[in-house]
């Protein structure tokens, strides 16, 4: 499974980077353009593409962990996996909107936003699916590792749907919301843990 979803996002990465390709070798055309020029007039096709990579290599590198967490493989883990591989392969769609937006872009911004939003829901869905079933995890799984996973999961999930309605009132702006990934998660950990530990305290 892991080796069909690496090829799934590899030919997503190999998609945002095409348009790329095509303005680079405009810019080679009569009369050839600067590299400055170049990169002045289109530093929002770059930025685009840079966003998109990263945003999916990073969910692409919380697939893969979790994955190797597991020894088996069931129905319902393969539906939501290619639920999420759907979000995966269309982020190239929103991407390019993005880049050919007017102004401050907001419908692009809010379709990319509903993209990210759904990628961040299904990856929750899998997480929760793994953690809660552990006879499909592998023997020397780390169930810990994967219990703290739900809560970082869902952080995501919310800042991307938070993310939805900053971007149909701010546009592309509303996209820099996204730097906060990591505290956000981190304070959904937190809060799971404080829960946690109520939890045991009343026990």
């Amino acid at each position: 499974m892991t080796a069909f979803t690496d090829a799934a996002v590899a030919i997503a990465l190999t998609l945002l980077v095409l348009p790329l390709i095509d303005t680079v070798r405009d810019a080679a055309g009569h009369p050839p353009v600067s590299l400055h020029m170049l990169l002045r007039e289109h530093a929002r096709d770059f930025l685009a593409f840079i966003l998109s990579f990263v945003v999916i290599a990073r969910f692409w590198r919380v697939h893969r962990r979790l994955f190797d967490s597991l020894a088996h493989l069931d129905e319902g883990l393969v539906t939501a996996t290619l639920a999420w591989l759907f979000g995966i392969v269309f982020l190239p769609v929103p991407t390019a909107a993005l880049v050919v937006a007017e102004d401050s872009g907001r419908g692009a911004s809010a379709l990319y936003a509903v993209n990210l939003a759904f990628i961040a829901l299904t990856a929750l869905v899998l997480t929760v699916w793994v953690a809660r079933r552990p006879g499909l995890w592998d023997s020397e799984a780390d169930g810990e590792h994967l219990r703290v996973a739900v809560p970082r999961s869902a952080g995501a999930t919310v800042l991307m749907a938070t993310v939805v309605p900053f971007a149909l009132w701010l546009g592309q702006w509303a996209l820099l919301l996204l730097i906060l990934l990591g505290p956000v998660q981190r304070l959904a950990e937190w809060l799971a843990e404080r829960a946690s530990h109520r939890q045991t305290a009343k026990s």
